[in-house]
């Protein structure tokens, strides 16, 4: 028997005594409040089904229907938006074993699904079986529990039967998980939509139209009141929810738009929030094997100008790793300015704080360099507005402060995916989406020998540093690993990787609206929102 230790977050979590087994459903929970909120976020998707949605449709809407051991919580009140992060959701307490391989969360006493039945951890162990479990041809969305979850890619391809996966309920209330490894941050795994617990019962009973607003019960704090597809989604309090007193809105007309702006009751003016998004570029070190003359092109980029350009809550980049990612313990990534830290200490005289500072730094290594007369690149991307008004910054900012040329190779996506792959290029561009809310998403691409390194260059010691990381159970010392693993990619002989931007988003919100939440790995929520 492993022993097990509270593992404590950025909230003070409760203690876990024995579980008792549920009793009747309560009685449900009015919401007098006689708010109304009309908002536009994204486009209805493909299906509302957790276990089969697409990563690349927005989870906003999911995030109010399903929720799991794990939510995301704003951090403030009273701004119009504000920044949230993982705590604790049905789950009151979590666990995990001295080695960091079982975690052992307990569900909440009051914990109940949209139609007063109770949540039960054989719930999560159905559906995450399920999310490993193609059916019908369609692909699961379980990918992201492979080398973590005990079983769970030889589960997913059918090597191993479901009751090898690693996840159990101990009893009705306890849900224990195995790893495969130690991993201090899959907790946060467990606050994705995909992961929220399911009912085995109705999907058995009414199969694909399990999700119909006639059939579907949910574990979040809303539930469907009515659904006209393509058109909107009226969302109503669940009335059994554990908080349903503290909710905001009596009901959330979801309207589903094409809008890249999201709108929330008709509103004015711009705001902006962070999406966990990188569009980067590699500087092949094959290519150009001058690591100062990779580090001069990295500095010359004005990006200030490059995102007022894109636009849309482009923010410019100062690393690999976005603005809006949480450290192990769920505080907010702490990894400013990670490109310019080496450079800064190796080269002081120098102010890599302005667009000027740099330039000047960059000018004086491709001076040193084997450029320094002038080198012609070829940077290849496949075609699009975006793809095409980055690639004209970056061309006029070299040629403008290093005298370097870069002529512009358009491609076909196939042959574009091809030449990344077979290293055969000088430049080329990349954006990331995180699998997870965790640094570890984003420099994980970089690994020597990675499927997602394109760059030409790779270090023994840059793999040693992650995979401290990824097995460290201690959070300040796992994100100072990280801090210093992002930092190696830019000192002498690297430079491979030149981030340019981060995404982000835009919003127009009605006068007087307020406490809606938002993270920038799992977007908005409006469970709390005020209207003054």
């Amino acid at each position: 028997m492993k022993a097990l230790v509270p593992i404590l977050l950025c909230f003070l979590l409760c203690g876990c005594g024995e579980p008792s087994s549920h009793e009747t459903a309560p009685t449900p929970t009015p919401v007098p409040t006689p708010m109304v909120l009309t908002v536009s976020v994204g486009t209805e998707g493909s299906t509302i089904d957790p276990s089969y949605r697409s990563p690349s449709e927005s989870g906003d809407l999911l995030n109010h229907l399903f929720e799991g051991l794990v939510k995301y919580a704003p951090t403030d009140a009273g701004e119009t938006v504000n920044a949230a992060v993982p705590v604790l959701g049905l789950a009151e307490s979590m666990e995990l074993s001295e080695d960091g391989t079982v975690l052992r969360f307990t569900i909440r006493d009051d914990a109940y699904w949209s139609d007063g039945v109770p949540i039960t951890a054989e719930d999560f162990v159905y559906a995450w079986g399920r999310l490993l479990t193609p059916v019908g041809g369609s692909e699961p969305r379980g990918a992201h529990l492979y080398g973590l979850l005990r079983n769970a890619e030889e589960v997913a391809r059918g090597k191993l039967p479901p009751e090898a996966l690693g996840v159990y309920a101990d009893s009705e209330r306890v849900l224990r998980v195995e790893l495969e490894k130690p991993c201090a941050w899959f907790w946060k795994l467990c606050a994705m939509p995909c992961m929220a617990p399911l009912r085995r019962d109705l999907i058995e009973a009414h199969g694909g139209d399990w999700t119909n607003e006639g059939h579907i019960a949910v574990s979040g704090a809303y539930t469907i009141g009515e659904w006209v597809h393509d058109d909107y989604m009226l969302l109503v309090p669940n009335p059994y929810y554990y908080d349903a007193e503290h909710l905001g809105p009596e009901e959330i007309l979801w309207k589903f738009g094409e809008d890249p702006k999201s709108d929330f009751t008709a509103g004015s003016g711009d705001g902006r929030v962070p999406v966990a998004g990188t569009y980067y570029l590699y500087l092949n070190a094959n290519a150009i094997p001058d690591w100062r003359v990779r580090a001069a092109m990295l500095l010359s980029i004005d990006r200030e100008a490059l995102a007022e350009e894109l636009g849309d809550g482009a923010r410019p980049a100062e690393g690999l790793v976005p603005e809006g990612i949480s450290m192990t313990d769920g505080c907010a990534y702490a990894g400013e300015a990670s490109m310019y830290t080496w450079l800064g200490q190796t080269y002081p005289d120098y102010d890599l704080r302005t667009y000027e500072g740099r330039c000047a730094l960059a000018c004086a290594l491709m001076a040193r360099s084997w450029a320094a007369g002038g080198c012609t690149v070829y940077y290849r991307f496949n075609e699009s507005a975006v793809n095409r008004t980055v690639a004209e910054r970056c061309q006029a900012d070299w040629q403008r402060v290093l005298g370097l040329r870069a002529e512009f190779v358009p491609m076909e996506v196939d042959a574009y995916a091809a030449r990344l792959r077979t290293n055969t290029f000088d430049v080329a561009y990349l954006r990331w989406l995180p699998d997870y809310d965790d640094p570890l998403s984003f420099l994980q691409i970089m690994e020597r020998g990675g499927d997602y390194n394109h760059s030409g260059w790779g270090d023994v010691r840059f793999n040693e540093q992650l995979d401290l990381a990824a097995g460290c159970l201690d959070a300040p010392s796992r994100d100072a690993m990280l801090l210093r693993a992002e930092e190696m990619l830019y000192e002498k002989e690297r430079f491979a990787v030149c981030p340019l931007y981060w995404y982000g988003e835009t919003y127009a919100a009605a006068e007087g609206l307020k406490n809606v939440s938002h993270s920038a790995a799992a977007g908005y929520n409006f469970c709390y929102a005020e209207k003054d």
